[in-house]
């Protein structure tokens, strides 16, 4: 404001002008899980809509309670799906030419889900279904979004993609569904752990095997420095007395852990996480008791 514009308050009402209207805009989310599938949407198959009976990314346009296209992707996200994405951020922005001629930018978000679907409450479109990068161009869908999931698959396989930061601060994620064995970030982070292991070997020129060799080898490594932890704690060693504490042993057993977690994830990268569920189910079969029996009343 300067000396020559006064405030709002001292306009009279109908010499006031009224807002300018927001710059027409969309925003989409390119979601994707720890195996690199992504989540596709089915359009309806309805004329005069924006690529009908097509697969595409959830998104829609920016309505004027909208602060920002991040908000908007995340309304949008909540009001089709159901849907929370903590790490959604800025990936990159398209442009699409819409029904009317007129080109339109999309700002294109990217955060990472490992939910079913299935358990989502669709309300637009026909369904939405995990699709992996090698199924695409078998689908309908546009060349420009086709084109899109192929340069991100790309960073991700290479370990080169860095979500840049979202400028919604973090909310708490919400509770999960079903299944709690572990929390589905976890093993986001480590499907991304993975990778990045996967590729810093894959330069080295090492096959599956070695690498999985070379893996399990680091968890006896990070097992070696938890049972140095507990010896620190316990001080028999002469010349280094008491060198650690349960802190540090409870580290170093959170390590072994993780580089388990690695391991699990580089040689069984489609279905991990099922995987540890059912080894830890039959596990607990055999040293934990069958749950009792629920008592039912007769009826009257």
């Amino acid at each position: 404001m300067n000396d020559q514009t006064p405030p709002t308050d001292s306009v009279p009402p109908h010499q006031r002008r009224p807002p300018l209207p927001l710059p027409r805009a969309n925003a989409s989310a390119l979601i994707y899980n720890g195996s690199g599938a992504y989540l596709l949407h089915l359009r309806d198959d309805i004329p005069g809509i924006w690529e009908p009976g097509s697969w595409s990314l959830l998104g829609g346009g920016r309505e004027p309670g909208d602060r920002s296209l991040e908000e908007t992707i995340r309304r949008e996200l909540r009001e089709e799906a159901g849907l929370d994405i903590p790490d959604l951020a800025p990936f990159t922005v398209e442009q699409a030419r819409s029904s009317d001629g007129t080109t339109v930018p999309i700002q294109i978000f990217a955060g990472q889900w490992s939910g079913d679907p299935a358990d989502l409450e669709l309300t637009e479109g026909i369904m939405l279904h995990w699709f992996r990068p090698e199924v695409l161009p078998r689908l309908r869908m546009a060349p420009s979004t086709r084109d899109l999931l192929r340069r991100h698959a790309e960073l991700l396989n290479t370990g080169h993609y860095a979500p840049a930061p979202s400028t919604t601060p973090p909310t708490a994620p919400p509770p999960t569904r079903g299944d709690t064995t572990m929390h589905s970030d976890t093993w986001d982070t480590v499907a991304r752990l993975a990778r990045r292991f996967n590729a810093h070997d894959d330069e080295r020129g090492l096959d599956a095997a070695q690498q999985w060799t070379l893996q399990v080898l680091k968890i006896a490594e990070e097992t070696g420095e938890a049972s140095q932890a507990v010896i620190g704690v316990r001080g028999t060693n002469p010349r280094k007395g008491d060198s650690h504490t349960w802190q540090d042993v409870h580290a170093e057993v959170a390590d072994v852990i993780i580089t388990g977690l690695v391991a699990l994830a580089r040689m069984r990268p489609d279905d991990a996480a099922p995987y540890l569920r059912r080894q830890l189910t039959a596990k607990a079969a055999k040293f934990l008791p069958p749950p009792s029996p629920v008592q039912v009343s007769p009826l009257a």
